[in-house]
C-alpha cells in the first residue's frame, strides 16, 4: 500500500505529494518521445528530479508544484522547496551547453517551462504572477501541453503526435 500525505506535505522520499502527481503526468505524456530517467540522488547535491534523452537531444528537468497563485498581483510568486543547489546545478549545466529547465505545474490551472535565468528570478522571489508568465519559455493552461513542451525541451517539432518513436504503428 502507498504512502499517502496530504496536499503539500512531503513523502518517505522527500518529494510532495503534488510532484509525484506532476513526474505521472509528465511519464504519460512525454514518455512515448522521450527516455524519462527518475533522479534520486541525495549525494549530488541540488541533482535535477529528471534525465531525459530523446529525438535528437537530451537534458535535465526539474519538477516543482505550486498550490496556487499568490492573493496579491504584487506578491513575489515562492517555490518553497526550490533550493540554491538546484538553481546552480541549472546554471551550470547550461553554460556548458546543456538542456536544463524546470518545469512548473501551478494549482490545476497550467504548466511554466522555464530556462534557468528565470529559475533564479523565481528562487530569489522576483517574479509576480504576471512577471513569470513574460518570462516563460512556455506558459500553457489547462490540459499539458506535450507538444510545446516537447518543441521547447529537443527543438523538434512533432508533426504527427499519434506516431511516437519507437512506438509500433
Amino acid at each position: 500500500m502507498a504512502f499517502r500525505c496530504p496536499k503539500g506535505h512531503i513523502n518517505e522520499s522527500g518529494r510532495t505529494m503534488s510532484e509525484r502527481a506532476l513526474w505521472a503526468t509528465v511519464r504519460r505524456h512525454l514518455g512515448p518521445y522521450l527516455d524519462l530517467v527518475r533522479v534520486e540522488n541525495r549525494a549530488g547535491s541540488g541533482t535535477l528530479d529528471l534525465s531525459w534523452a530523446g529525438l535528437g537531444a537530451e537534458g535535465w528537468l526539474e519538477l516543482k508544484h505550486l498550490h496556487g497563485w499568490p492573493i496579491r498581483p504584487e506578491t513575489p510568486v515562492v517555490v518553497r522547496r526550490l533550493t540554491l543547489d538546484q538553481v546552480t546545478w541549472l546554471e551550470r549545466r547550461a553554460a556548458r551547453g546543456g538542456r536544463a529547465h524546470l518545469l512548473l505545474r501551478v494549482a490545476r490551472e497550467g504548466y511554466a517551462l522555464l530556462a534557468p535565468p528565470a529559475v533564479r528570478e523565481l528562487y530569489e522571489r522576483r517574479l509576480t504572477r504576471d512577471a513569470l508568465h513574460m518570462v516563460a519559455l512556455l506558459w500553457a493552461t489547462g490540459r499539458f501541453p506535450k507538444l510545446d513542451v516537447l518543441r521547447a525541451l529537443t527543438g523538434r517539432v512533432i508533426i504527427n503526435p499519434r506516431i511516437a518513436p519507437g512506438r509500433p504503428r
